[in-house]
Order: C-alpha cells, then structure tokens, then sequence
C-alpha cells in the first residue's frame, strides 16, 4: 500500500508537493503487512483505491501456457487488487487462521494420517510461519467417544474465517520440508464442505526435487502436473492458483505451470497449508522420518475481483443456536462459513 502523509500541514508550498509525490511512489514494502489489507478494500462494486497492490502480471511464454485464448490471458493478468496479505511480520500469528479443519478436527482420519495438528506446533519468528511436524505421542479425541494416539504433532494454517473466493488469485511463498512420509502442501477447498473440488497448486510427497500440481474434478478424475528440476528445502519459492468457474491456472515463481478447463469450481474456496506425516499417498513413517520437519511459509497474498467482497468477517465459533447461528451468517461475508462441514475425502 503506498504511503500518505500524515501530517500534510508540516510541508509548505512546493516541497508540500515534492514530498507527497515522492511517498507515493514507495513500494509497497514499507508498508507494515501483518493481515493488514484485510480492511484495505472498497463497498462491494465501488471503485477500488489505487493505493491498494494490485496483482502483477504473469509470465504467460511458457509452453504450458500455451492454450491460453487471448481472452483468458487478458483474464489472467487483469491486475486485481489484495483482497488479503499476511507477511507474518508481527510477533504472532493472527487470530483469523484457524488450525484445524472447519468440520473441527485436527487430522485427517480418511488418508490414515499420523498426526494430529495443534496451534503450538505454527510459530511466527523473524518474518516467517514456521508449521512444525514432531515426533512426539499424544492422544486426543477425534471424534466424539473416538480416541486415538497420534505419533507426530504438526501444523495447519487455513483460511475459512479470514478469506475465500470464488475467483482469484492466491499466492503463497514457502520453503519446503522433505523426508520419508513428511507431506507438505498448500490447497483449496468449498467452503461450504463439499468435495469436489480440490485444488492442490503444491504438493510434496517426500522428495525434494519433486511436486505436484492437482485439480481434482471428482473421485478418480484428476488434472496433475509434476515438477521436477530444482530442490523445493533449498530456499523459498512462490507458488500460486488463479481461478473462476471455466478454467483453473497453477504458477511457479510468477510462470504458468498448469492449465485446466476440466472442473467448475463456481462457489467460494479457502485456503489451508499443512504439514502432514505419513498416510495413505506417502506411506508410514519410518526410522528414515526425520524427528522434526519444518515448512516455512513467508508470505501470503490473495487477489480477487473486488478488495471486500471475499474477506469474511471473524466468527470464533459457530454457534449451535438456531437463532444465534443465523445472525453468525447475516453477519458474515458468506453465510456458508457457519455450515456443518462433511469430510473431506481423497480419491487415489
């Protein structure tokens, strides 16, 4: 966001007009960013502030960019401004990520994963989400009457009462983990909790030299696009989704990497980003698993058609007053925030 004068009646005549070009024309960088353009947008429809980022251009020369048509290029690189940004500059993280899945547990029973996410396990430290996977015991309640000892804690971040959109672009710079069974990955889900679709724009099995890309358009229907060439732990990389309900792009470091028209994913989705161990997709743990695995996440950025309209406003838990709960909804930016969540399943 650029910068304002605060106090416009220090400066006098010319320099009063020196100065004021001169800050706004500051990066955005100087700006402090802790979920801060969050509040930063217009009324739904309005003209947006041009101090507001925008979303750069895409590199759009690659060979998997290829099939693009003019119009969805255009679409593509159609400068949408932040509808939410978090660095992760503050001293910790804010209260709007939540650490479990919506439908409220903190493991996913369906891919027979080992262990269970807790809020501890996510640290803020120098400008960087740490979300930590440790061997460590614990026995926790997965469902009601249903308890389970895990062997690993690790971490989840999502975004179901901070952000979501049913078109847009997200934007996330990571450095990854590796290591038998550690399952890095960052992905989109309904956020009314139905299932399909899936968008995975990356996923790590283990190997740092590899990682997939993956709409999942329903059970067993899939559109994937493997990565391999350089190491995913060595430093951070930006990957990224843009979409609407007629075509889904995945981009490495700002290039296009994956285009699909194969699902319609035409109702408003939310981030998660997780460190998960072991499971059905990468096998069990072994003495090979390494006793502590970080992903590092440096920052966060998502662009939408409108700077508002896709920030949902906070609700800290979903009541289960009929009455309560209703008012949750008329408040929220979307009323399926507050909606009993089904499991998310996983095709193989």
């Amino acid at each position: 966001m650029a910068r304002s004068v605060d106090h416009p009646h220090v400066f006098k005549g010319r320099w009063a007009v020196a100065v004021a070009a001169v800050l706004a024309l500051l990066p955005a960088a100087f700006e402090p960013s802790n979920s801060a353009f969050a509040q930063a947008g217009s009324p739904s429809g309005a003209r947006v502030p041009r101090s507001i980022p925008r979303a750069p251009d895409l590199d759009v020369g690659t060979p998997a960019a290829a099939s693009l048509t003019t119009k969805e290029r255009r679409w593509l690189n159609s400068s949408w401004p932040q509808i939410w940004r978090d660095d992760f500059n503050g001293r910790s993280l804010s209260p709007r990520w939540q650490h479990c899945y919506p439908w409220k547990t903190c493991t996913n029973q369906t891919n027979n994963e080992y262990q269970w996410y807790q809020p501890s396990n996510a640290k803020v430290s120098r400008g960087v989400l740490n979300l930590t996977a440790r061997r460590e015991r614990v026995t926790r309640e997965v469902t009601p009457g249903v308890v389970r000892t895990f062997p690993y804690t690790s971490a989840m971040v999502q975004s179901s009462q901070a952000f979501a959109a049913a078109e847009g672009r997200v934007v996330v710079r990571a450095r990854s983990a590796a290591g038998q069974a550690i399952w890095p990955a960052l992905w989109l889900l309904p956020l009314d909790g139905s299932w399909p679709p899936e968008i995975d724009f990356f996923e790590q099995f283990g190997d740092p030299t590899h990682f997939e890309q993956i709409l999942h358009v329903q059970k067993g229907v899939k559109a994937q696009f493997n990565h391999d060439g350089f190491d995913t732990t060595a430093g951070f990389h930006t990957y990224g989704v843009q979409w609407n309900r007629d075509i889904v792009v995945m981009t490495v470091d700002g290039r296009v990497t994956g285009v699909s028209r194969a699902s319609r994913p035409d109702k408003p989705l939310y981030l998660l980003m997780n460190l998960a161990v072991g499971g059905n997709w990468v096998g069990a743990p072994t003495s090979a698993t390494p006793n502590r695995a970080t992903f590092q996440i440096d920052s966060v950025i998502a662009y939408g058609p409108d700077a508002t309209a896709n920030v949902l406003a906070p609700v800290s838990r979903c009541s289960r007053s009929r009455a309560r709960l209703a008012s949750q909804q008329r408040q929220s930016s979307h009323p399926d925030q507050c909606r009993p969540h089904k499991r998310r399943p996983r095709d193989s």
